[in-house]
């Protein structure tokens, strides 16, 4: 409260000196104050592999917060259209394989995942409390590349 009572009043002191000739300078972006959990472990497909299914599985992650996650947003490395998953719901069983071993006290989701892109490479990103332009963007758990 202080820090953005306090940028309010910079802003005005600001307006205020400006001698009311030149064009208003643009308001700062006041972003909100909440925790962020770290980003979800990206379990299978392991964070750097190759050859994935160009689409139609379950990407599994593991997570230590105990709210269960957003979707998932896939983004291409390299630009295009991105992909966002289904709901977090139980992780299937067995899990794929090559996965990653989640730490203990994790617990794990899967998210259905569409058609993909083939031999692209794509972040797997979190967004966790509102999307404020200028704020902290997704976080990202790892990236993998498509057959």
């Amino acid at each position: 409260m202080i820090r953005i009572a306090l940028v309010t009043m910079l802003a005005a002191l600001v307006a205020a000196c400006g001698g009311g000739s030149a064009a208003p300078s643009p308001t700062p972006t006041i972003c909100p104050e909440f925790p962020v959990p770290a980003p979800p472990t990206l379990i299978y497909p392991i964070s750097g592999a190759s050859g994935v299914p160009d689409g139609n599985f379950t990407l599994v992650i593991a997570s230590f917060n105990s709210a269960t996650p957003p979707p998932a947003v896939l983004v291409p490395a390299s630009g295009g259209t991105n992909v966002t998953s289904g709901p977090a719901r139980p992780a299937p069983s067995p899990i794929p394989t090559p996965a990653a071993t989640p730490q203990p006290g994790q617990t794990m989701y899967g998210l259905a995942i569409g058609a993909l892109a083939p031999g692209t490479t794509y972040n797997v990103t979190f967004t966790f409390g509102p999307i404020v332009p200028g704020c902290t963007g997704p976080e990202t758990s790892g990236q993998f590349t498509t057959q």
